[in-house]
Parts: structure tokens; sequence; C-alpha cells
């Protein structure tokens, strides 16, 4: 446990330093975080949407102009999560290679 503990204390304690890799991994886990965030808003929007549609077309609207407008939605929800997608596989590759700086170096 006394291990655990000095590790966790070594090291800079202050924000990574500006193009260090930590501030570069940083910067493209915000983008990832955007785009869940868009991908959560969309997907209330898809469920709001249907619910408006359903009204709607138990008001006489027609199903097909209203199951388009779901399916522009349900698009923007694929591409997002392909973006997202490909971060992680970006980022599962770069977990692979070799982490050393001069910060971690001895």
């Amino acid at each position: 446990m006394f291990w655990l503990f000095l590790a966790c204390t070594i090291g800079s304690s202050g924000p990574a330093s500006t193009h260090s890799r930590s501030a570069e991994e940083a910067e493209k886990m915000g983008t990832v975080a955007k785009n869940a965030g868009a991908l959560s808003n969309a997907a209330r929007e898809l469920e709001a949407a249907s619910a408006a549609a359903r009204q709607r077309i138990a008001n006489g609207a027609n199903p097909a102009m209203e199951a388009d407008k779901l399916e522009e939605i349900m698009q923007r929800i694929e591409e997002i999560e392909a973006q997202i997608q490909a971060e992680n596989k970006a980022l599962v590759k770069r977990i692979g290679q070799p982490q050393s700086t001069e910060e971690t170096r001895e």
C-alpha cells in the first residue's frame, strides 16, 4: 500500500506542460467528450422527436414524412458514433505505443 501512495505522489502536480504528450492527449479526450455530449443531445432529440411524431401521426400527419425527420436525426447519431469509434480506435493504438518521455526517464 505504501508503494501505491508513493507512486501517486511522484511527478508534477500541475497541469501538463504545453505541447507535451499529456497535453495532446487531454486535448484529444476533450474532443471525445464533446462528441459524447453531442451524441447524448442527439439521442434526447430523437426521443423527443419520436414522441412528437407519434402525436402528429395520431392527429393525421403523414407517417412517411415523420419517419424521414427521424431518419435525419438517426443518421446524425450514426455519424457522431462513427467519429467516437474512430477516436477510440486511435486511442487504443496510441496506448500500445511506448509512452517514454523526458519527464519519465531517469
